[in-house]
């Protein structure tokens, strides 16, 4: 039996605007218990990393070491470059992208980017902090120490 008007006008109605902060935390907690075949599924990751760059954690092993999704991730969340292979956080575009996200992001990058000065200047013009993590060269580069304050 189909409800009535009157019970169809009693159904309450969602704010979307006061749940949608909850819906990337949604979508990574789906992600963590997803088979593996869709964390290995590229349009399913890039849909993810795009709302939530986090998600690269939930992605297979071989989607952590895609050029594209990683950089889809780190555009959405710097230091979501964690999650990507080591291969990766060698990569200047990869890097680049995320610590012009997020400066801090540095930390996970790779010893040769921590070496390299324009990557290094893109994470401290975005976070003077993220000094802390450069080459012992470059902490006392005088572009790099000018950059960060």
């Amino acid at each position: 039996m189909l409800p009535n008007n009157d019970a169809l006008n009693k159904v309450p109605t969602i704010d979307m605007g006061k749940i949608k902060g909850y819906i990337p935390s949604v979508a990574n907690d789906l992600l963590s218990i997803t088979p593996d075949y869709i964390k290995n599924t590229k349009s399913v990751i890039l849909a993810a990393v795009q709302k939530n760059g986090n998600a690269l954690q939930y992605a297979s092993n071989k989607l952590k070491c895609d050029k594209d999704v990683v950089i889809t991730a780190v555009k959405n969340k710097g230091q979501s470059l964690k999650y990507a292979c080591s291969a990766l956080k060698c990569d200047t575009d990869v890097t680049n992208a995320a610590v012009s996200n997020d400066g801090m992001a540095l930390y996970y990058c790779c010893d040769n980017i921590k070496n390299n000065k324009d990557s290094v200047l893109k994470a401290v013009q975005q976070n003077g902090m993220a000094i802390w993590y450069a080459s012992d060269t470059l902490k006392r580069n005088t572009d790099i120490l000018t950059n960060s304050i």
